[in-house]
């Protein structure tokens, strides 16, 4: 059997928990049809990737580079779409904004952050970015708090930094979606 789909490469409860948050969080944007097909495949994916660091304490580069790949084709979505240039600017801020700082503390110090991480949070800026580059600074606040949580609850100091990455990426598109179809996040 393929290890994906051995029923211990990836943490059940939290693939299903968060495939499920992120896969329905594009859903609310106001992208089009594609966008949105595309956002949500690569969260999906990015739950998956995650649900592995859970167990293994790595993020498979195949599914990594799907993320990126997945995140790649909505940039050149909506570019098509009509936003043009601009999609692929928000796009680079995004993945700086996200992995950009990850990649300082895996230079400084390599053992308190892998480079799969920073790779991963660059494939998913890339598509937070189409969306609006300041979700890929929330959503590296939002990983480090869940990842900082984790770390507590589980009484390590070392927690994999995956499942953190997805949780923010689409709990930080909330704002955004809420605002998009109107509704506030505030009174």
């Amino acid at each position: 059997m393929h290890a994906l789909l051995h029923p211990r490469s990836g943490s059940p409860a939290f693939t299903v928990a968060a495939g499920a948050v992120a896969a329905t969080t594009p859903w609310l944007l106001d992208l089009p049809w594609s966008g949105r097909v595309l956002l949500s495949l690569v969260l999906a994916v990015g739950a998956v990737t995650a649900g592995i660091d859970v167990d293994t304490g790595r993020l498979p580069d195949r599914l990594v580079g799907l993320c990126g790949i997945g995140s790649a084709m909505l940039v050149v979505s909506e570019a098509v779409a009509g936003r043009g240039p601009a999609a692929a600017v928000g796009a680079v801020a995004g993945a700086l904004a996200f992995a950009g700082p990850l990649l300082v503390v895996h230079l400084v110090a390599p053992g308190a952050m892998g480079f799969g991480d920073v790779k991963f949070a660059a494939a998913l800026g890339l598509g937070l970015g189409v969306v609006d580059p300041v979700v890929s600074v929330l959503a590296l606040c939002l990983a480090c708090g869940v990842s900082v949580v984790a770390a507590a609850l589980a009484g390590r100091p070392k927690v994999p930094f995956g499942p953190g990455l997805v949780l923010g990426a689409a709990v930080a598109l909330l704002p955004t979606a809420l605002a998009s179809s109107g509704a506030r996040p505030w009174p």
